[in-house]
């Protein structure tokens, strides 16, 4: 979610929308954010994280559940989309994500996600940048 109110969805087939709950006409409205033609594996959610400026980035866990991927797209309200959201960074994990959370950083920096995998690991990631940070947990 951006602002309160406003939500990032993946609509298979058409790309990253928003849905704003507060915009006319009553009951909100959709607006195109930038196409996406992979897979999302739905069950991890999408995190969404305002940049500086006009642009923002959603990122999540592609299916099949082995890599995390960030992508760049028009930040909420911004009156213009992108055809295909812009690839910031894609990484292969080592073994399937069995859960996902975003979590604030040291001393409530930026947001964060954590990614437990099945072979037992916890990776972080920076929603800003989609890079894996710190060291990973066993």
């Amino acid at each position: 979610a951006g602002r309160d109110g406003v939500f990032v969805a993946h609509v298979p087939g058409i790309g990253l929308r928003y849905l704003d709950l507060f915009a006319d006409p009553p009951g909100g409205r959709w607006s195109t954010a930038g196409g996406f033609g992979g897979s999302i594996s739905g069950q991890f959610g999408l995190y969404h994280e305002q940049g500086s400026g006009a642009t923002a980035c959603v990122s999540f866990v592609e299916s099949p559940p082995r890599s995390w991927v960030c992508l760049r797209i028009p930040a909420v309200g911004e009156h213009m989309s992108v055809d295909e959201a812009a690839l910031v960074e894609r990484t292969a994990l080592s073994s399937d994500v069995v859960g996902a959370c975003r979590a604030e950083g040291p001393g409530g920096g930026g947001s964060e996600a954590a990614l437990a995998l099945a072979g037992g690991a916890v990776r972080f990631f920076d929603l800003g940048t989609g890079k894996a940070f710190g060291k990973g947990l066993k």
